[in-house]
């Protein structure tokens, strides 16, 4: 049987968590994340679903323990990085973070990441 696949479009909105800005300093954050991906239309098992949590408890964990960097620029990047690594369906991601009433957003699709990679 021919398994059909659909684009479908996660969207993990306001997540709240801290951004570590230096050795002690914490900043507030808010994240929007969308990802699109391609996946069976009619999905049997949970493998066939696009997993979001471990996108979640990355920014949750990685981004308070500061290991995302001081600037929020290399944060949203090094996110960007980190969903287009987890799962090869995945075709582009939209990253939005806000602290202090400045968001910063980025979007990327995946061929200009393997392009990027080559060069």
């Amino acid at each position: 049987m021919v398994r059909q696949h659909i684009p479908w479009t996660i969207e993990v909105r306001a997540l709240a968590t801290e951004l570590r800005n230096g050795p002690w300093r914490r900043q507030r954050a808010s994240v929007d994340i969308t990802v699109h991906a391609l996946a069976p239309a009619f999905p049997q098992t949970i493998d066939d679903c696009i997993d979001y949590q471990p996108i979640c408890e990355h920014v949750l964990g990685a981004w308070s323990d500061g290991a995302s960097g001081a600037l929020p620029e290399q944060a949203v990047r090094d996110l960007i990085a980190f969903i287009l690594g987890r799962d090869e369906r995945i075709g582009h991601v939209d990253v939005a973070l806000s602290t202090g009433g400045v968001t910063v957003r980025v979007a990327q699709a995946r061929a200009v990441r393997e392009v990027r990679r080559v060069a």
